[in-house]
């Protein structure tokens, strides 16, 4: 049974592995179907792929027969435009040579015509020189006839030499013509835009070298730190102009007092007894004494860079001489007539290079200034510092033509060539002068006393003896192909006065008056007048010489800058003299330009300190200042509010400083006097401490005791500006 059931068991297995094989065999018959089929499929994807190719392959050629088609036509089209182009280009020759043609043919009409100009213009030339030699022929006939009326005999030229020089010479009554025939008759011009609206502070910056004052601003912080060992110094514009209005206020208000009376208020008594006394309170332009004081010990110029093994003593002040010199020709254009002539500035201390003594001067202590005025206004235009004799020696021009004549051509350097007429001092009008002058375009008058070389001033002597009696001689020089000649002329008035010059004439001019008082036997004192007839050189003369002395004692009056500023520094009085000239520029060019708001210089003065007190910059500041959110650490009331206004006079509650500054948290209650003027319900602050005051009151901070306040003083001069 058992061997059976393993046979059927077998069989079944075999049965089993038959029908797997047979679904093997049909599972691969079914593959290979499969796989055929996948063939067939391919094969027709790549039939599809070859018969697409083809087509590709046709579009390509198609496309590229249908590009060469179009390059062809372009290529076709661009010689059509070539031949029309190179057409057209033939007829625009054609065209160009036929209007060269006839631009020949015009070019040569031209110069005819040119000819016939320039020979007509020969022609007008030679009748207009004939017709001013006949003017001038004229005017000495009818001249001659007018004097030959009034003279009973004329006398014979004659000739005088001088140290080669050559003079043609008549006793007393030879008429001769010297006249200056540039034409220049320009009035004095003023480069200052909208002048006929300008403010007198406007006035005085135009006549300032106001482009170093930012930098004088920051050379005085440096220095200021340095003298207070790095505390903070802060100087700003508004600042700078604040102490310049200060030291101004100072020589309007002369006094025999301490400077620190200026800023004694209306409670103060320590002068009470004196009538001259006058309580200013000046500290209430926002100023205090005590920042006065490290103001002008901080001021400071800028300078030019130093040159290596080059010892400059004048490096402190030469940058502002120069800088001054420019803005006053950028501001003024001068009329006919330039003074040259000296000005002297006082210095009674040490140090000072170039010092000397002139006896004749109102402060002969001291060191001279070389200047140039317009005469038309009066206003000093150039300035030149005395270096001292060996520096001066080598100066432009000394070696070739001689210390007078070299400063002569210096100061008149910026207007060569102009055909104005110099009226020289003493000091340089000689003959050379007279000539090198002529060489670069300007004419000259001069007095002539002392220095006479080459000058017939013995001979011109020996001809006056008298009041009213007059001589004249001449001196020809070639220059530049043209003869020119210089003019000796002696009028004897109580002194006689001998000038020389390249323009003038001996024409008569004006009469003069003269004014004096006679005693008589009887003790009584009578005012007597005498005229006396003046050619017109010696006019000219007496008319514009003393321009530079009239602009010095406006200067120099009975109070100067150099009084009121003392120092111990020689350039700061240099820079004292040229901030007075500024000043005086400003006041003669105001009265000048503007006729119908003249005034006299004190005036001036008063209301150019009032805006230099009140200046812009400094108004912006305090502006700004009072705008300025201040930070608080702690939340406060929406309703009260912290900030600067001005009211009446009082005292600090947080430093003790006067000031006119309330915080509108508390109402003003104070008076400017008395005793409600510190009352407590009006909280007065300081705003010149960088407005450390009000933050400390901002704060909460109350001090009770003047050692609180002057604690908390010495913490806001020491702490940087929040």
């Amino acid at each position: 049974m058992v061997e059976v059931r393993i046979v059927e068991v077998r069989m079944v297995e075999v049965r089993i592995v038959e029908a797997r094989i047979v679904e093997a065999r049909i599972v691969e018959a079914q593959i290979v179907e499969a796989r055929v089929e996948k063939v067939q499929i391919v094969d027709a994807q790549i039939v599809e792929a070859r018969a697409l190719k083809a087509r590709i392959v046709e579009a390509r050629a198609l496309k590229a027969r249908i590009v060469e088609a179009q390059m062809v036509e372009v290529q076709a089209l661009k010689v059509l435009e070539a031949e029309e182009v190179q057409v057209e280009a033939e007829e625009v020759q054609v065209e160009a040579e036929e209007v060269q043609v006839e631009a020949e043919e015009v070019q040569v009409e031209v110069e005819e015509v040119q000819v016939e100009v320039e020979e007509v213009q020969v022609e007008a030339k030679e009748v207009q020189v004939e017709v001013e030699e006949v003017q001038v022929q004229l005017v000495e006939v009818h001249l001659l006839v007018k004097r030959i009326k009034s003279l009973n005999r004329w006398t014979l030229l004659m000739t005088v030499k001088r140290q080669n020089k050559t003079w043609m010479v008549s006793l007393k009554r030879r008429l001769l013509l010297i006249s200056a025939s540039n034409g220049f008759s320009q009035p004095t011009q003023l480069r200052m835009y909208n002048y006929a609206d300008a403010t007198m502070f406007e006035y005085f910056l135009a006549c300032f070298p106001s482009n170093l004052v930012d930098e004088i601003c920051i050379l005085m912080m440096q220095k200021g730190r340095e003298q207070r060992k790095g505390c903070p110094f802060t100087v700003t514009k508004g600042d700078f102009w604040l102490f310049m209005g200060y030291l101004l206020y100072i020589l309007c208000h002369p006094m025999d007092l301490p400077i620190q009376d200026y800023w004694e208020g209306p409670l103060s008594t320590k002068y009470e007894s004196c009538s001259a006394f006058v309580k200013h309170d000046i500290g209430k332009f926002g100023l205090s004494y005590g920042r006065f004081r490290r103001l002008m010990q901080a001021f400071t110029l800028p300078q030019y860079p130093a040159i290596e093994g080059k010892n400059d003593p004048f490096c402190f002040i030469r940058r502002f001489v120069d800088e001054w010199n420019v803005a006053m020709q950028h501001c003024i254009s001068p009329g006919k007539f330039l003074v040259v002539d000296e000005s002297m500035g006082q210095w009674l201390g040490k140090g000072m290079p170039g010092l000397m003594y002139v006896a004749r001067k109102p402060t002969p202590n001291g060191r001279e200034g070389h200047t140039t005025a317009d005469a038309e206004t009066g206003c000093i235009i150039f300035y030149e510092v005395y270096e001292g004799k060996i520096l001066m020696a080598e100066k432009e021009h000394v070696n070739e033509l001689g210390a007078g004549t070299a400063i002569a051509l210096r100061l008149t350097a910026p207007w060569v060539h102009s055909g104005r007429i110099v009226i020289l001092d003493s000091g340089f009008a000689i003959l050379k002068t007279a000539i090198a002058l002529a060489e670069v375009g300007l004419y000259m008058i001069g007095n002539v006393k002392t220095a006479h070389s080459g000058f017939p001033k013995k001979w011109l002597n020996s001809q006056v003896s008298q009041r009213g009696d007059r001589a004249c001689a001449t001196h020809s020089f070639t220059m530049h192909g043209r003869q020119m000649d210089v003019l000796a002329a002696i009028d004897k008035d109580k002194q006689p006065m001998s000038l020389i010059g390249t323009a003038g004439t001996t024409s008569m001019g004006t009469t003069l008056e003269r004014h004096f008082t006679v005693r008589h036997s009887s003790g009584e004192w009578q005012t007597r007048t005498a005229t006396l007839e003046q050619w017109h050189i010696h006019e000219l003369y007496r008319a514009n010489f003393n321009a530079i002395d009239k602009h010095n004692s406006k200067r120099q009056g009975a109070t100067s800058f150099e009084d009121t500023w003392k120092t111990h520094s020689w350039w700061v009085r240099d820079y004292q003299i040229l901030f007075g000239m500024s000043e005086v520029n400003a006041f003669l060019l105001w009265n000048k330009f503007k006729p119908s708001h003249a005034m006299s210089m004190t005036q001036f003065r008063l209301q150019l300190c009032h805006q230099m007190l009140t200046n812009q910059w400094i108004q912006e500041e305090r502006e700004a200042a009072c705008r300025k959110v201040i930070p608080c650490d702690e939340e406060e009331d929406t309703d009260t509010v912290h900030e600067l206004v001005h009211c009446d006079r009082g005292h600090c509650r947080m430093c003790g400083v006067v000031t006119r500054w309330r915080c509108a948290c508390t109402p003003q209650s104070g008076t400017a006097s008395g005793k409600k003027r510190n009352d407590a319900s009006a909280m007065f602050l300081c705003p010149a401490s960088k407005r450390r005051c009000l933050i400390l009151h901002i704060k909460g901070v109350k001090p009770q005791n003047l050692k609180q306040q002057s604690a908390l003083r010495r913490w806001s001069d020491t702490t940087e500006t929040t």
